[in-house]
């Protein structure tokens, strides 16, 4: 049986299975070694994940657990109170306390290795051009601000720091970056084609680095290439086990 790997968080989350999803990367760099698996929740906060997780990695169920976990949550907390998306704001020492909590089922299941990725910036302006557009709301103010996502990515990242984790800030990756406002975002939120390819070249980078014995290279493939099986004995060949990485 594949290792399963398992992505979870919010929208961020569930469009990495977009073609040029992060997430649709790494099914295609493991396509013959890992079961990659979206459990992405659009709208979802740390609160919410956290109640439904018994359902999403239930501490019963039989054989080995995931292999690894990315971890990706923080864009709804960081809400305003006080805006038109209150319901999904969560104060930040719950976030973390959440995020902590999410971490700690993991490695209850046997979760060896976990990587977390920080919500990344919101860019104001078109977030409230997409509101207009999209569900006719002429908002005065956005429902998220760079500055508030800006703390709730450095509040994944200090929980990453203090639980032993490796993390990838996206909210300060992409603010480096010149023109990140509307290159690397569709809406002002989510990732746009390009965003989407960075996150997942930056993800497969932190893999090399923290879990190199996780990169394609070092995954023996499920079956031997199909060079290395003789059409005579093709069925000793399949049975003698996996393949490696060409």
């Amino acid at each position: 049986m594949r290792p399963v790997w398992v992505l979870l968080g919010d929208s961020l989350t569930q469009r990495s299975f977009e073609p040029s999803g992060w997430g649709a990367s790494l099914v295609n760099a493991y396509s013959r070694s890992i079961d990659v698996q979206c459990r992405g929740y659009s709208g979802y906060n740390s609160r919410w994940v956290l109640g439904l997780l018994p359902t999403i990695l239930p501490l019963d169920k039989p054989g080995p657990p995931p292999q690894l976990l990315i971890l990706c949550l923080g864009a709804n907390d960081a809400c305003l109170p006080d805006r038109s998306s209150a319901k999904q704001h969560v104060p930040l020492e719950e976030f973390k306390a959440n995020l902590a909590a999410i971490v700690q089922h993991a490695r209850r299941l046997g979760v060896a290795n976990i990587l977390v990725l920080t919500p990344g910036p919101v860019h104001e302006p078109t977030r409230l051009t997409h509101a207009l557009q999209t569900r006719g709301l002429a908002l005065e103010s956005a429902e998220r601000t760079a500055a508030v996502s800006g703390a709730y990515a450095a509040a994944a990242a200090e929980v990453a720091h203090s639980l032993s984790l490796p993390s990838i800030n996206l909210w300060t990756g992409f603010s480096q970056r010149p023109g990140w406002e509307t290159e690397l975002l569709c809406d002002g939120l989510h990732f746009s084609s390009a965003g989407q390819t960075l996150v997942g070249d930056w993800v497969r980078e932190a893999i090399a680095a923290h879990f190199p014995t996780l990169t394609p290279q070092a995954l023996p493939w499920e079956g031997p290439d199909h060079t290395d099986i003789d059409g005579e004995r093709w069925e000793a060949c399949l049975a003698s086990g996996g393949g490696k990485h060409p």
